[in-house]
C-alpha cells in the first residue's frame, strides 16, 4: 500500500482529456443559493441556482440530480410553455461568459443555449417558441426600458413599456422597477412597484401598480394601482382571484381580477415582507417571507395559521405546492411539507456546514474539518459528524485511516480508531492559536503558524517522537509574520511554506528557515512543491492574480496567465502528462478550479458545479488511479481519478520508515489491532520485503503467526484475536528485513 501523500513525479496519462471529469460527490445536491422553483406536473419540478446549475426531480421532489450546468452563471429563473419546452435566464452572467438564456426541448433532460441577451433582466416570460417578455432592471440604467418584447425572427429586443423617471441630483432614476409577470388566459399581468421614487420623497402612494397587456405583450394600460407599500410578488389562482405580497407581510386579494383589491392579512410592525406567493385554489393559499415565517389559509383567507423553516439564517426565494399537502420553499436551502404547511423539514440529507480541510487516508477513508470533524468511509458519498466542536478547526494529517491529528485554536486532538474516540490536550496553556499541523512520518511531526499570548513573535513546534513531546522553534527574528495555510515537505531536509512575504524553506524541521522574498506581487496561499525545486504558486499584484512556477527552488521564475483573475486558495501538482508537461491544479472563491499545463500561456476552466468557494486539495493513489478531491463551502467536494500509465520516479511527503505501533486498544477484550509501517518505495527501489508478526506469551511461547510473507512498503494493519487464550501479559514481535521490534500488550477476559 503506497502512502497516501505519495507524489508521483513522472504521470503519464492515458487521454489529456480526463481532467475535465469531475464528479460532484457532497452534498446530494449543490448547496448553492436556489432562485427559483417550479414543478410542470406533480411528479416532475426544477429548480435553478447561483451556481449555474439546472436541477430535475422526477418523482415529486423526493431527490434531485442536476441536468445542465453552465459554470460561472446565476440562473434567476425558470420557466416553461409546456411539458417539453422550458427556459432558464442567467442574467448576472460574468465578462467573456455569452450564456444567458438556455432552452430545453425534450422536457428537461437536455440544454443548449440561446444567443438573446438577458444581461440586466429581473424577469421573463415565453409567450410561444419565438416570442418572449423580459423586465430590466432600470432603477440606474438610462438605456433599458422596464419592459422589452422579442421575436426570434428580428432578432432584437423592442421596448414596450418605460417607467417614469426622476432626477436624483446627479442622475436620472427610474421609479422603481417591473418585477414579476403571469399570464391568463386572454391577458399578461405585469407587478411593478414605484420603491425608489418613495424612498426618493418623490411619492407617498400609488408605490404598487400592475400592468396589463391584452394584445400579447406589445401595448401595456395601468390595470390597478394603490397603496403606498412596496409590492414584492403576486399569484392569481385563476383569471379572476389573485393574491399580491408586499411589505409589512401584507397580503392583498382580488375576486375580480385585479380591477380592486383589498387586505386579508397584514402586520403593522414587521420589518419582514411576502417573498414568494402560491394558491392552488381559491381556498388554499401559501406566502412565504423573507426569513422564512409561512402564512397559510384553507379558506380563502379568512382564517390564518402559521408555521417557520426551522432554520435561523433561512432566506427564502420562492414556495411551491403540488397539491393540498404537498409543497416545497426554496432558498439558502430546499424544504419541504407533506402536511399543507403545518411543518417543513430539509429534503436535503447531506449535513450543512463547511469543508475548511479534507485529507483521505485511502480511495475510502476520509476525514475534514470545519465547525466539526467529519469522517466518510466510502470516498466522500456520505459524511458523519466524528467529533462535534463549537468552533472551526484550523489543521487536520490523516496518517493512516485508523490515526489522524487535528488542531483547533490552542489544542491538539488525536484519534487512532477512526474517529470513534478522541483525545484532546494542550501543549502549554500559553498557546493561543495553531494554524495546522503536518507530519513527515508516525514520529516527526510539524504544528505550524503557532500564536501565542502576549507575544508577537510565530513559532513552530516539531515533536520527533510521535507526539509525546514538543519542541518551539521561532520562525525568525522577525515579529510579524503574515499568515501561511499550508506547509509542505518534498524529503526530510526541504519544509516548504508561502505566505504574502514570500517562499520559505526549512532544511532542519523547522528549526531554521531561508526567506526568498516575493519581488513582483504577493503570495496567497496556494502552492505545491514537486520536489527541491519545482514549484506553483498564485501571485497576486493587488489587482490581478497570476500562476507563477520555478524549477530552481525560486531563483528564476515563470508566468502562466489565468482565464480570469480570481484567489486561490490551493493548489495541487499533479504529475507530467504524456507531453512530459506538469500538470497543476489550482482552486479558489467563486467556484474556481483551474488547469495548468507547464509550457501553456492561460489556464483551462474546470466545472465544478458550484460557485462556492474551494478551499483545499486532497489526493491518494490506489494502484494505477490517482484520486482526487477538492472540498470547501456548503460541504462542497468533487471528485476525479487520473490513470497512470508510467511511473519513472517517486518522492514521498511523508518519508515512511521502519514503525511498530503499539497495538490498540491496550488492554484489550479477545481482539486487537496492530498497525506497522515498512520503509517507502524509495527506500526499498519496489522491492516487497519478507515480514513476520508473531505473538509470544509471557514464557517466549508463539501463540499466533498474524503475518508470514511478503509485504509492499507502507501502512499495514492486522487483527489479532486472542480467543481461547487465558488473561496475562502477551508479546508481539515484527521482523522485516534486518529491522525488529516487540512490543508488549495485556489481555483481559
Amino acid at each position: 500500500m503506497l502512502p497516501k501523500s505519495s507524489f508521483i513525479v513522472f504521470i503519464f496519462f492515458l487521454c489529456p482529456h480526463i481532467l475535465s471529469q469531475w464528479e460532484f460527490r457532497y452534498p446530494d445536491f449543490p448547496s448553492d443559493y436556489i432562485n427559483d422553483l417550479i414543478f410542470i406536473n406533480e411528479n416532475k419540478g426544477f429548480f435553478v441556482n447561483n451556481g449555474g446549475s439546472i436541477l430535475i426531480s422526477t418523482n415529486s421532489g423526493n431527490s434531485w440530480k442536476i441536468a445542465a450546468h453552465f459554470q460561472r452563471n446565476v440562473f434567476s429563473k425558470i420557466k416553461f410553455l409546456d411539458e417539453k419546452t422550458g427556459y432558464a435566464v442567467s442574467p448576472h452572467s460574468v465578462i467573456g461568459d455569452t450564456v444567458q438564456f438556455v432552452v430545453t426541448n425534450d422536457g428537461g433532460l437536455n440544454w443548449n443555449s440561446l444567443n438573446i441577451n438577458m444581461s440586466v433582466a429581473i424577469d421573463f416570460l415565453p409567450l410561444s417558441n419565438t416570442d418572449f417578455l423580459k423586465s430590466n432592471r432600470v432603477s440606474f440604467a438610462w438605456l433599458n426600458f422596464a419592459i422589452e418584447r422579442y421575436n426570434i425572427s428580428s432578432g432584437n429586443w423592442q421596448p414596450v413599456y418605460d417607467i417614469p423617471r426622476f432626477w436624483d441630483g446627479h442622475m436620472w432614476v427610474a421609479y422603481g422597477d417591473i418585477i414579476q409577470f403571469q399570464q391568463l388566459s386572454g391577458r399578461i399581468l405585469s407587478l411593478g412597484s414605484s420603491h425608489l421614487a418613495k424612498n426618493a420623497g418623490i411619492i407617498s402612494d400609488s408605490v404598487s401598480f400592475f400592468l396589463q397587456s391584452i394584445d400579447n405583450g406589445f401595448t401595456w394600460d395601468t390595470l390597478w394601482c394603490g397603496l403606498p407599500y412596496m409590492a414584492y410578488t403576486f399569484h392569481f389562482t385563476n383569471d379572476s382571484v389573485g393574491w399580491l405580497g408586499l411589505e409589512y407581510n401584507k397580503l392583498y386579494k382580488t375576486t375580480n381580477g385585479g380591477i380592486s383589491w383589498f387586505e386579508q392579512y397584514s402586520e403593522q410592525f414587521s420589518d419582514n415582507h411576502i417573498q414568494s406567493i402560491h394558491s392552488i385554489d381559491n381556498d388554499h393559499i401559501f406566502a412565504v417571507s423573507q426569513n422564512g415565517k409561512v402564512i397559510y389559509s384553507n379558506d380563502g383567507g379568512n382564517n390564518w395559521q402559521f408555521s417557520q423553516v426551522e432554520d435561523l439564517n433561512s432566506s427564502i426565494s420562492k414556495i411551491c405546492f403540488l397539491n393540498q399537502n404537498n409543497g416545497f420553499i426554496a432558498g439558502n436551502d430546499l424544504w419541504r411539507t407533506t402536511n399543507g404547511g403545518a411543518s417543513w423539514s430539509r429534503v436535503s440529507n447531506s449535513l450543512k456546514g463547511i469543508f475548511w480541510k479534507i485529507d483521505f487516508a485511502d480511495e475510502n477513508h476520509g476525514m475534514a474539518i470545519g465547525e466539526h470533524i467529519y469522517r466518510t468511509t466510502d470516498g466522500g458519498y456520505s459524511w458523519n459528524i466524528a467529533k462535534a466542536g463549537s468552533f472551526q478547526f484550523s489543521g487536520i494529517d490523516m496518517l493512516d485511516n485508523l490515526n489522524t491529528w487535528v488542531v483547533g485554536y490552542d489544542s491538539i486532538y488525536r484519534t487512532n480508531d477512526a474517529g470513534n474516540s478522541w483525545s484532546a490536550f494542550k501543549i502549554n496553556d500559553n498557546i493561543q492559536y495553531i494554524r495546522g499541523i503536518k507530519f513527515l512520518d508516525y514520529n516527526t511531526a510539524v504544528l505550524y503558524e503557532v500564536i501565542e499570548n502576549l507575544n508577537d513573535t510565530t513559532y513552530n513546534y516539531v515533536t520527533t517522537d510521535g507526539g509525546v513531546s514538543w519542541k518551539r522553534y521561532p520562525i525568525t527574528n522577525q515579529q510579524h509574520i503574515t499568515s501561511y495555510f499550508k506547509v509542505k515537505f518534498t524529503d526530510r531536509s526541504h519544509l516548504w511554506f508561502v505566505n504574502q512575504q514570500g517562499v520559505w524553506l526549512s532544511r532542519d524541521t523547522a528549526k531554521t528557515w531561508e526567506f526568498n522574498p516575493m519581488m513582483f506581487g504577493s503570495f496567497d496561499s496556494a502552492f505545491d512543491f514537486a520536489d527541491s525545486l519545482y514549484g506553483w504558486f498564485a501571485v497576486s499584484d493587488g489587482q490581478q492574480e497570476t500562476m507563477k512556477f520555478t524549477s530552481d527552488g525560486g531563483n528564476f521564475w515563470e508566468t502562466v496567465n489565468k482565464p480570469y483573475s480570481n484567489q486561490s486558495m490551493d493548489l495541487l501538482i499533479l504529475g507530467k502528462d504524456y507531453n512530459d508537461s506538469y500538470v497543476i491544479l489550482a482552486a479558489g472563491y467563486g467556484g474556481t478550479l483551474f488547469k495548468f499545463n507547464e509550457g501553456g500561456s492561460l489556464g483551462v476552466i474546470e466545472t465544478t458545479f458550484t460557485q462556492n468557494a474551494l478551499f483545499s486539495f486532497a489526493s491518494f493513489l490506489a494502484g494505477d488511479r490517482l484520486h482526487v478531491w477538492v472540498a470547501g463551502e456548503g460541504m462542497t467536494l468533487l471528485h476525479s481519478t487520473f490513470l497512470i500509465t508510467d511511473i519513472k520516479n517517486y518522492s514521498v511527503d511523508k518519508d515512511f520508515s521502519y514503525h511498530l505501533a503499539q497495538n490498540y486498544p491496550n488492554p484489550f477484550n479477545t481482539s486487537t489491532i496492530i498497525n506497522f509501517t515498512i520503509p517507502s518505495v524509495m527506500s526499498t527501489e519496489w522491492r516487497n520485503l519478507k515480514v513476520q508478526l508473531k505473538v509470544y506469551d509471557i514464557l517466549g511461547n508463539e501463540v499466533a503467526t498474524l503475518v508470514d510473507g511478503f509485504k509492499d512498503a507502507g501502512y499495514h494493519s492486522v487483527e489479532f484475536n486472542a480467543a481461547g487464550l487465558s488473561s496475562g501479559v502477551y508479546f508481539y514481535k515484527l521482523q522485516a528485513g534486518d529491522f525488529s521490534d516487540t512490543k508488549k500488550m495485556l489481555l483481559l477476559k
